[in-house]
């Protein structure tokens, strides 16, 4: 369960790490096209005026209604799914890829799924009760 737990943690902080980094910084490190008026080439059709709007954490093309974050469009350009795409955008931006959780991590982890065993279980003695009474 340890080894699950390290997996699922070492997941949601490659992801929350790598949506830290503004995606106008990440599509110019995977795309190299500069941005004029928050505006570039799409890069997933064929167009000849700019339609892909580039934002703050996000994009939109109004040309193929093709839309995401950081992850979503490095998936999409290089064909991959959405944890390797993660990890080549932390490697781009020199960020730590694999971490094991702190002891004060697993500590709080542990106790969150020890919560919800608890919360499970007085729901589940309180339709026992209500079933049979």
């Amino acid at each position: 369960m340890v080894i699950t737990i390290q997996i699922i943690s070492e997941k949601v902080d490659i992801f929350q790490t790598v949506k830290q980094i503004p995606f106008p910084d990440v599509q110019q490190a995977f795309n190299g096209q500069q941005t004029y008026r928050s505006k570039i080439i799409c890069p997933f059709h064929n167009e000849r005026s700019p339609s892909f709007h580039v934002y703050e954490d996000s994009y939109y093309c109004f040309g193929c209604s093709e839309h995401g974050d950081s992850i979503t469009f490095v998936a999409k350009l290089e064909d991959l799914k959405p944890l390797e795409a993660a990890r080549l955008i932390a490697v781009r931006f020199n960020l730590p890829v694999d971490r094991i959780p702190t002891a004060e991590e697993q500590r709080r982890f542990n106790e969150q799924q020890r919560n919800r065993n608890i919360s499970q279980y007085c729901i589940n003695m309180l339709l026992i009760f209500l079933f049979f009474t």
